[in-house]
């Protein structure tokens, strides 16, 4: 059985072939509107890999979002990078220390119950 470090690893790598080869028309910039983009898209931290949460509400000026294994906040229209087919990547340098420690440990739940860890045990750090 492959460690679940691993299965990830591989989850990504496909995911980021799969996308070079596809291509997309992304909103970026001043192109980008937040009305473009729909609750319940996919969010991510970085272009071509994992989801980690998705949009809950968007507002004029900002979009709630839920980052998994963190909860809601609300993100700036300067605190994305791109919008595009159903999906929200961040600009990791615009978010704060704390959202960004937040994403790192978006799937620890998920890779704790790989491991056979039970969901009372603590959070892997």
């Amino acid at each position: 059985m492959l460690a679940p470090e691993r299965i990830l690893l591989i989850m990504t790598e496909t995911f980021t072939w799969w996308i070079s080869l596809r291509g997309s028309a992304t909103g970026k910039g001043e192109d980008m509107q937040l009305s473009d983009i729909e609750n319940d898209a996919q969010v991510f931290a970085e272009e071509g890999q994992v989801a980690i949460g998705a949009v809950r509400r968007v507002m004029p000026g900002s979009i709630e979002i839920y980052i998994e294994n963190y909860g809601q906040t609300t993100l700036t229209q300067d605190q994305i990078l791109a919008i595009h087919d159903g999906k929200v990547v961040l600009a990791i340098d615009k978010l704060s220390n704390e959202l960004r420690t937040a994403i790192v440990h978006a799937h620890d739940r998920e890779l704790s119950d790989l491991a056979g860890r039970g969901k009372n045990d603590p959070p892997v750090s």
